[in-house]
């Protein structure tokens, strides 16, 4: 119970963008049964999709990236416990920007 049968993550590269690197994540999750005796529904499917554009070399040992995370903020949620137990599922999250500086030395 609570786990797909089905889970794919493709992650896709987009080069010619020099000096950017463009990629791409996809994450989909099939439908998740509940326990017997729950009498909620199963939860449906979900596809979520990440982005990230790096600078690649800024200079000689700097990078600089940029993520969106659940790019087009689908709402799902996270099977919890018996209906006994919790009051609905958890709530996934909302779509998430990140901003990374990288320095090798």
């Amino acid at each position: 119970p609570d786990v797909p049968s089905h889970r794919t993550v493709l992650g896709v590269d987009f080069f010619g963008l020099s000096p950017f690197e463009l990629h791409a994540d996809f994450f989909w999750t099939g439908e998740r049964p509940r326990a017997s005796g729950d009498p909620r529904p199963p939860l449906g499917d979900t596809l979520l999709t990440d982005l990230s554009i790096s600078s690649g070399r800024l200079f000689q040992h700097a990078e600089l990236r940029a993520t969106v995370r659940n790019l087009f903020d689908t709402g799902y949620h996270d099977p919890s416990p018996s209906a006994l137990l919790v009051d609905g599922d958890y709530p996934g999250k909302a779509r998430s920007f990140s901003l990374e500086f990288n320095y090798r030395f």
